[in-house]
């Protein structure tokens, strides 16, 4: 036997499942990307929810890993607590036993000619939707095609004596364990792990025990990617990361003490389909523990929040980003709700810098927090795949970097605005205009809510004629400055015309958030409709 060609042939067709299952994975979340959120909102009604979101986002993403990421991004904005956090993670291992039902089926005769459809469906496809939707089949077939080779690769070893040897260690089911956790962390893909113990079980090279062993182990591994995640990332990600461990370790040790029945049971519901027998005990064990966790939520959740108590809650007003969370990079249209609240954190210091203005020194202070966040957003938001991104992913990627240079250049309005007050020494000209000032900031204040509650935006625009109003009332009581015999008076002048041309340069780049809010928003409720 030639164990160049074994190695090849197994490499090659892991490779290939790789492949198959990042396309698959991509492209689902580019075509369900923007029901995402609303799927989340699901599991703040209770922890049931939340474990019916875990399963279905697994399901979407192909990714138990990555919805604990996404899990770990909403308890840290505020929107999920932690119990509602441990039914998600829960969740998402009873979602990856969809992945092991699906590459149990034998179906190797149709991996070609899917791959075949993909592509030519690929080619053919007129718009995003039907782009990502033959992405999504090409990575099934492609899924596929990666078992077949696995399968044919690993023939030869039937008849190969050490080789049988080695496999008969694994019937130690801690072996077993052991090993599977190893590859998984290695591999990154518990998914993978399960696909390749499914073909060396078919192949008869493993007893159900020791395949069923390999697979509790996988659970196990799949801990590394979150807890990698979780590294250095405060208290937050760290809970949800100790919740997805003793979650699946705790699991896999329950069904290590009860491995035989669980064969058992499996072998009396599957027949002698070895593919069946070893996914259907992969679902077995999952949705058990996924039942007895959810009953010990609340529990489990005290048990984390002692053993990793939670971080006193940030300044708000501090200028660094608290919502930037690389773990949603590979999803646009999460991403982009992560940059939206970042522009609403941003928008505060900003709304501040205007308040403030008159206090010199904390107004630069904000506007200084202002330009770092832009620099910040725009780092992010290059990072986010435009590639994969919907019609309405573009557009909301458009409006979230509008909104960032137009409260960068409010920044820069209030620095101006500064500057002039200052040189107008103890003659203060700002609480002469309050009623501008005071427009403006509410002008600023809606424009920022408006992405939000998009009728607000509305709002903002059509307050332009009390804007002009307001700003020629205060530039009359500027002008009985001309009359003025006194020697400086043309200087004063000028420095209390640029205060009021900043403060109405405010307002139109508050109008510029509005129309690009509006433009987004015109775009989404036709497609809706248009649905």
């Amino acid at each position: 036997m030639q164990f160049g060609s074994v190695l090849t042939g197994l490499l090659g067709g892991l490779a290939l499942f790789l492949y198959g299952m990042e396309r698959l994975t991509t492209s689902l979340n580019s075509v369900a990307g923007s029901k995402l959120q609303a799927t989340l909102d699901w599991a703040t009604r209770n922890v049931v929810w939340g474990a019916l979101t875990g399963a279905v986002l697994t399901a979407l993403l192909q990714s138990s890993s990555l919805t604990t990421v996404l899990c770990v991004g909403f308890i840290s904005a505020g929107l999920m607590s932690l119990r509602q956090a441990v039914g998600v993670i829960v969740g998402a291992n009873i979602g990856t036993t969809l992945t092991a039902q699906v590459i149990s089926l034998d179906v190797a005769a149709l991996a070609l000619p899917i791959v075949t459809a993909g592509i030519f469906l690929r080619i053919l496809s007129r718009n995003d939707w039907q782009r990502h939707a033959a992405t999504v089949l090409f990575g099934v077939g492609m899924l596929f095609y990666g078992m077949e080779l696995m399968s044919q690769a690993t023939e030869p070893l039937r008849s190969h004596p050490p080789f049988i040897e080695a496999m008969k260690s694994l019937n130690q089911a801690w072996v077993g364990i052991l090993v599977g956790a190893a590859f998984t962390a290695l591999v990154q893909s518990s998914s993978a792990t399960t696909g390749i113990v499914i073909v060396l079980g078919s192949q008869g090279l493993l007893s159900l025990e020791a395949a069923v062993a390999l697979v509790l182990g996988a659970n196990v591994g799949s801990c590394v990617t979150a807890v990698m995640a979780a590294w250095n990332r405060g208290a937050v990600a760290r809970q949800a990361a100790a919740v997805h461990v003793i979650f699946n370790t705790s699991g896999a040790l329950l069904w290590w003490a009860l491995l035989s029945p669980l064969t058992r049971l499996t072998t009396l519901v599957s027949g002698d389909d070895m593919a069946r027998q070893i996914a259907n005990a992969h679902t077995i064990f999952n949705l058990s523990n996924g039942i007895i966790f959810v009953l010990l939520s609340q529990p489990l959740a005290d048990l984390v929040e002692r053993w990793i108590p939670e971080e006193p809650e940030p300044d708000k007003m501090a200028a660094r980003p608290f919502y930037l969370d690389p773990g949603h990079l590979p999803i646009p249209s999460m991403a982009l709700g992560r940059v939206r609240l970042e522009l609403l954190h941003m928008g505060e210091l900003a709304v501040q810098a205007v308040q403030s203005a008159a206090d010199g020194r904390a107004a630069l202070d904000y506007a200084r927090g202002v330009h770092d966040l832009q620099q910040e957003i725009v780092e992010y938001t290059r990072q986010i795949p435009r590639s994969e991104m919907s019609v309405g992913d573009q557009l909301a990627f458009e409006t979230v970097l509008v909104v960032a240079d137009s409260l960068d250049y409010v920044a820069l309005a209030v620095e101006e605005l500064v500057h002039a007050e200052r040189l107008l020494g103890e003659k203060a000209f700002l609480s002469q205009v309050e009623r501008l000032h005071k427009l403006v900031v509410e002008s600023l204040e809606q424009a920022l809510a408006s992405l939000k509650e998009p009728g607000l935006a509305e709002v903002v625009r059509e307050r332009k004629e009390t804007i002009r109003a307001a700003r020629d009332e205060a530039m009359h009581t500027v002008l009985e400055l001309l009359n003025s015999e006194r020697p400086g008076a043309s200087e004063r002048y000028r420095h209390r015309a640029a205060v009021i041309d900043e403060l109405r340069r405010v307002y139109y780049l508050a109008t510029h958030i509005a129309r690009a809010v509006q433009k987004e928003w015109a775009v989404a409720v036709g497609d809706r409709e248009a649905d």
